[in-house]
C-alpha cells in the first residue's frame, strides 16, 4: 500500500493499492507539457482508443496528485469528449466515472463542476436519450445527486422550469430498470432533492408516479436501503396538504406489509414514522389510522418493542399526539387505555434525559387524560394495583431541564390535568414539593408566556380544592404573587395569559394573606382594567367576575370595589354575555357578595341590578343554578339598606307561627330605613317570578325554599306585601293577590284608579274583583254611602243637579253590588278552589321562611357572620367569606358537573372555579 505525499496534496488523497506506478507515469506527473497532451486529446481526438487512454491516463494523475489537476481545467476537456463522442457508450461511462471521482475527493473542482450548467445538460441528456441503459442511467444519476447538492445550480433549474422535465426523465428510466436497486436508489435520492427544490411537483409526483412507487415496495421489500428512500421521497410528497389524503390508505398498507416484514428493522420503522407523521396532520387520515385499527396493530407493537430506541419512540409519540383526538375518545376498552399509558410511562422513564422524547409524552398524557380519565386508576406508586408513577417523572423532567422552556410548559399542563381531578395525585405532588418546582421554574422563564400560562394551570391544579396546599403556596419564600403580579404587568395586552394569571389570583386570593395582599399590589385595579380592554373576552371576564368575588370577601373590600365601579363593570359583562350561563351564575355571586351601603344608595343603580337580575332569571328559566342565584341576590340586596345595615328583625327563639299575628304585634325592631332595593324589586315586578317558581317549578334542590323566604323579605320584613297585591290584581295573578291578602296586605291601598279592586275590574277578572270585594271593610254607614256616589257618580257641578239618565243603570246588575252592601258571600267560582289551594302553599312556604330564617339567624350570630347592634343584624364579611359550603343545598352531581374534566374541556382546559367556600354564592345565606 502506498500512500500519496500529503504535504504536497491538496487534502483529498486516498491509499492506493498497489503494484505501484511504472516510473513513466510518475514522470508525467511533473510534466506539465504532457498533461497538456492529455487534456487536449480529450478535447481534439475522435479515436475511441486514445480518449480511453487518455482518461485512464488522467484518472491516475488525479488519484495521486489531485492537486496538480486543480489549476487546470480537466472536467471542462472530459465534458468536451463526452459531448462530442455521445455515441460511444463505453467512453461516457468511462468519463461519467471520471467526474464522479473529481466530485468526490477535490473541492474546488466539484465547486467549478456545480457552477457549470453544461454538465446538468449532458447528463440529462444521457438520461433522455437511454432510459434503459441502467450503467448510464446509474453513473448520471450518481453524477446528477451529487450537482444537485449546489443551491445556486437548483435554482437556474427551478427558474428554467427544468424540475418538471429532469424529473419526468428520471421516473421514466426508474421504470425501465425495475430491477437494478442501486440505480433505483440513486434516482429517489436525486428525486427528493428535486420535489424540496420545487414544491409544487409534490402533488404532481403524488397524482402521476405514486403507483410506480408502490411498485418498487412491492418489488424490493427487503432492501432497506431502497425502502428508506422511498419513504423519504414520500415524505416530501406529504409536504404537500393536498396530496396527504391521496397518499393515506396506499401508505397505510405498505407500513403494515413493512412493519410484518421487518418487526426489528428500526431505521425503516423511523422513515415510515415519519411520513404517517406528516399525513396525520390530515383529519381524513388521522380518522383512516384510528377507525382501520392501524394504531392498535401496528404503532403500539413497535413502540413497545422498540422501548430503547429513542428515534422510533420520538416519531410513534408524535403520531399518537396527531391522533389523540380521534383515538382516545375512541378507545373502549380500560385494558387498550392503560396499553397506552405505559406506552408514555416506559418511554419517559427509559429517555428521561432525552427532552424531546418528554416533551412528546406530556403533551400525549395530557390527551390521554383529557379523554380517558379513567387511566386515573393506573397512576400513582402502588404497584400491587399496576400503576406507574408518571406524576413523579413529569415533576423530575421539569427538575432535570429546568432550562428547557417548552418542557417546563407540556409537563405544566400534564401536572395541572394530573392533579385537577385526583385528590391522591394532588397530595402526593404537593409532598414532593412540586409548587416549588413549578415557582422557581416561572421565576426562570418570566418572559415567557406560554411558561406563565402553563405554571398558572399546573398551580390551580394542585391547589384548587384543597385549603392546605394553598397555605403551602402563599407562605413559600418564592412568593408566586409577586411573579404574577409582574407578569401582568408585563403583559397587558395580552388576553390569554391576562386570563390565566386572574383565574389564579382568584384561586390563591381564598386566602386571608392573599386576599389582602392583592389590594396591596392593586391586582383588584389590574382586573378591572383587563375587563376594559378584553370586553369581548368571554374566558377572561368570567375570571374576572371570580376574583371580584373573592376580592371582596376582604375586610372593607365590598367598600373598596363599590367606589371603583366594580360593579357596573359586573352589569356590563352580564348584559354583554346574556346567554353566557357561567358569566350570569358568577356574576350574580359578585353582585351577592360586593352587596354594600353605597350600592344601593342610588335608585339609578338599584334598577339596573333590578333589571340585570330580571333579565336573567327569564333568560335562563330552566338554570335551577342561575334561579338559587339570583333569588339570593335578590333577597341580599332587599335586605341592604342605605345607611348600611341589613334590615333583619330580631327574634328572640322561632318566632311566631302566623304571619298575620306578627304583623300585629309591636314587638318588631324598627328598621334604620327601608330598602331602596326592596322598593325597585317590586316596582319592577320581580317578587312575580318569585311566585311563578313556587307555582311552576318542581321543588327542586330547595329552590321553593329560597323563593319563599326571599318573598317574605321583601313582602314581610320589608313590608311592601300591599304593593306587591296591586301588581297581583294588574297582572290578574289570584293565587298571589290571595297569599297576599292572608299574610296581611291592605286591600284598600292606593287611590282612584290604582286600586286593587279598580285594577281588577279594569282587567274584567271576576274572580279576582269577588276576593277583593269579601276582603273589603266599608266603615262608612248606608248613607255616607249613598252621598259619596251622589257626589261622584253623574253629578252636574255647575247647576248642583243629578243627571241620571245618562248613567246606563240599565246593564248595573244587582248580584255585582248587593253582596257588599249586605255582607253576603259572593258566589264560588269553579276556579276559586284551584287558586285557594295555590295560595294556601304559598302561605305555607312563606311561614316555614320565616321560621327557618330566625333559626338560621341566631346561628349565624353565634358563628360570627353577624353581629347585632341595636336589635339590627350587621354581617360580618371576613366570617361570611369564611364560611364554608359542605352544607351548600345543591346535590353532590350538580357540584361535580361544576367541576367536571367536560366543563374543563368546554372552558378549553381553562379552570374557572371559585373555590369551594364560594362555589355557589348562596350557602352565604340559606343552610
Amino acid at each position: 500500500m502506498q500512500q500519496a505525499n500529503v504535504e504536497g496534496d491538496s487534502g483529498r488523497w486516498s491509499p492506493q493499492v498497489e503494484p505501484p506506478l511504472a516510473a513513466a507515469m510518475v514522470n508525467i506527473f511533473t510534466d506539465s507539457v504532457e498533461l497538456e497532451n492529455i487534456l487536449r486529446t480529450l478535447q481534439m481526438s475522435a479515436e475511441h482508443q486514445e480518449l480511453k487512454t487518455a482518461l485512464l491516463s488522467l484518472t491516475q494523475i488525479f488519484n495521486v496528485a489531485p492537486k496538480s489537476l486543480e489549476q487546470t481545467n480537466a472536467d471542462m476537456a472530459v465534458l468536451s469528449m463526452l459531448s462530442h463522442m455521445a455515441g460511444d457508450l463505453e467512453l461516457q461511462i468511462l468519463g461519467l466515472d471520471v467526474l464522479q471521482n473529481f466530485m468526490n475527493h477535490s473541492r474546488p473542482i466539484e465547486f467549478n463542476m456545480r457552477t457549470k450548467q453544461g454538465l446538468m445538460n449532458h447528463v440529462m441528456k444521457l438520461l433522455t436519450d437511454h432510459p434503459s441503459d441502467h450503467r448510464i442511467q446509474a453513473r448520471a444519476l450518481t453524477l446528477l445527486c451529487l450537482l444537485l447538492k449546489s443551491d445556486t445550480l437548483c435554482k437556474q433549474l427551478a427558474e428554467q422550469k427544468q424540475c418538471s422535465r429532469l424529473m419526468d426523465v428520471i421516473l421514466k428510466g426508474v421504470a425501465l430498470t425495475l430491477d437494478k436497486p442501486e440505480c433505483l436508489l440513486t434516482a429517489m435520492n436525486v428525486l427528493i432533492d428535486i420535489l424540496k427544490e420545487d414544491t409544487d411537483l409534490q402533488g404532481v409526483m403524488t397524482k402521476k408516479y405514486l403507483q410506480l412507487l408502490l411498485q418498487l415496495f412491492k418489488l424490493h421489500p427487503k432492501n432497506a436501503d431502497l425502502v428508506k428512500a422511498l419513504f423519504k421521497v414520500l415524505l416530501v410528497m406529504a409536504q404537500d396538504g393536498k396530496s396527504r389524503q391521496l397518499l393515506g390508505l396506499p401508505v397505510l398498507n405498505v407500513i403494515r406489509s413493512q412493519a410484518s416484514l421487518r418487526q426489528r428493522d428500526s431505521s425503516v420503522i423511523v422513515e415510515s414514522f415519519r411520513v404517517l407523521e406528516v399525513l396525520c396532520q390530515t383529519e381524513k387520515v388521522s380518522e383512516l389510522l384510528v377507525e382501520g385499527g392501524f394504531l392498535v396493530n401496528v404503532i403500539l407493537p413497535e413502540l413497545l418493542a422498540n422501548t430503547e430506541e429513542a428515534v422510533v419512540q420520538q416519531c410513534g409519540l408524535r403520531i399518537l399526539l396527531a391522533t389523540a383526538n380521534h383515538l382516545f375518545p375512541n378507545t373502549k376498552s380500560e385494558e387498550q387505555a392503560c396499553q397506552w399509558l405505559k406506552v408514555i410511562f416506559l418511554a419517559m422513564s427509559r429517555h428521561i434525559a432525552n427532552a424531546k422524547i418528554q416533551i412528546s409524552c406530556c403533551k400525549v398524557l395530557t390527551k390521554l387524560l383529557e379523554s380517558k380519565p379513567e387511566v386515573y386508576a393506573w397512576i400513582g406508586e402502588d404497584a400491587s394495583l399496576r400503576q406507574d408513577p408518571i406524576h413523579t417523572l413529569c415533576l423530575g423532567v421539569i427538575l432535570m431541564h429546568e432550562k428547557d422552556s417548552e418542557l417546563f410548559v407540556s409537563a405544566c399542563k400534564a401536572i395541572y390535568y394530573l392533579t385537577a381531578d385526583n385528590e391522591i395525585l394532588c397530595r402526593s405532588l404537593m409532598e414532593k414539593n412540586s409548587h416549588i418546582a413549578i415557582i422557581e421554574g416561572l421565576r426562570h422563564h418570566i418572559k415567557d408566556r406560554k411558561v406563565i400560562i402553563s405554571a398558572c394551570q399546573a398551580v390551580r391544579g394542585l391547589c384548587i380544592f384543597q385549603n392546605e396546599h394553598k397555605l403551602n403556596i402563599a407562605h413559600y419564600d418564592g412568593d408566586l404573587l409577586n411573579l404574577l403580579v409582574l407578569a401582568i404587568n408585563s403583559f397587558v395586552m395580552d388576553s390569554e395569559v391576562q386570563c390565566e394569571i386572574i383565574s389564579t389570583m382568584a384561586c390563591l386570593a381564598d386566602i386571608d394573606l392573599v386576599r389582602h395582599q392583592c389590594f396591596v399590589f392593586s391586582v383588584h385595579l389590574r382586573n378591572l382594567e383587563a375587563m376594559d380592554n378584553f370586553a369581548g373576552d368571554e374566558y377572561l371576564q368570567e375570571a374576572a367576575l371570580e376574583l371580584l368575588a373573592v376580592l371582596g370577601g376582604a375586610t372593607s373590600g365590598p367598600e373598596i370595589l363599590c367606589s371603583i365601579g366594580a360593579v357596573d363593570k359586573i352589569i356590563m359583562c352580564m348584559k354583554r354575555f346574556t346567554y353566557n350561563s357561567n358569566i350570569q351564575k358568577k356574576g350574580l355571586w359578585a353582585i351577592q357578595i360586593l352587596c354594600h351601603s353605597h350600592l344601593v344608595q342610588s335608585i339609578n343603580k338599584c334598577r339596573e341590578l333590578a333589571s340585570i337580575i330580571k333579565s336573567t332569571m327569564r333568560n335562563h328559566p330552566h338554570s335551577i343554578v342561575i334561579q338559587k342565584e339570583a333569588i339570593v341576590a335578590m333577597q341580599v340586596l332587599a335586605e341592604r339598606t342605605v345607611e348600611g345595615t341589613v334590615s333583619v328583625q330580631s327574634r328572640g327563639g322561632s318566632g311566631s307561627s302566623r304571619l298575620s299575628s306578627v304583623e300585629a304585634t309591636a314587638t318588631r325592631v324598627e328598621r334604620l330605613a327601608m330598602s331602596n332595593m326592596a322598593e325597585i324589586l317590586v316596582d319592577q315586578e320581580c317578587h312575580e317570578l318569585l311566585f311563578q317558581i313556587l307555582e311552576k317549578c318542581n321543588d327542586d334542590h330547595g329552590l321553593h325554599d329560597l323563593a319563599s323566604e326571599c318573598l317574605y323579605v321583601i313582602g314581610i320584613e320589608q313590608d311592601l306585601k300591599s304593593r306587591m297585591l296591586l301588581a297581583a290584581c294588574c297582572k290578574g295573578f289570584i293565587a298571589g293577590a290571595e297569599c297576599l291578602i292572608e299574610v296581611g296586605a291592605d286591600v284598600n291601598i292606593g287611590k282612584g284608579m290604582d286600586t286593587p279592586l279598580s285594577l281588577a275590574v279594569k282587567n274584567k277578572n271576576r274572580d279576582l274583583v269577588t276576593l277583593l270585594l269579601k276582603q273589603l271593610s266599608l266603615q262608612l254607614e248606608y248613607h255616607d254611602i249613598s252621598g259619596m256616589l251622589l257626589s261622584h257618580i253623574g253629578q252636574d257641578k255647575e247647576t248642583g243637579t243629578v243627571l241620571w239618565s245618562s248613567l246606563n243603570l240599565g246593564n248595573l246588575r244587582p248580584e255585582w253590588v248587593l253582596p257588599t252592601l249586605v255582607n253576603q258571600p259572593a258566589a264560588a267560582h269553579p276556579r276559586n278552589h284551584l287558586a285557594s289551594q295555590t295560595s294556601k302553599h304559598f302561605v305555607d312556604k312563606i311561614k316555614d321562611s320565616e321560621q327557618r330564617r330566625n333559626r338560621r339567624l341566631q346561628q349565624g350570630l353565634q358563628q360570627g357572620l353577624f353581629s347585632d347592634t341595636g336589635g339590627i343584624m350587621r354581617w360580618n364579611a371576613v366570617e361570611l367569606m369564611r364560611h364554608k359550603m359542605f352544607r351548600y343545598h345543591t346535590s353532590a352531581d350538580e357540584l361535580r358537573s361544576i367541576t367536571s374534566p367536560n366543563v374543563k374541556r368546554r372552558c378549553k382546559c381553562k379552570l374557572f372555579f371559585l373555590s369551594h367556600w364560594s362555589c355557589i354564592g348562596c350557602v352565604l345565606w340559606f343552610s
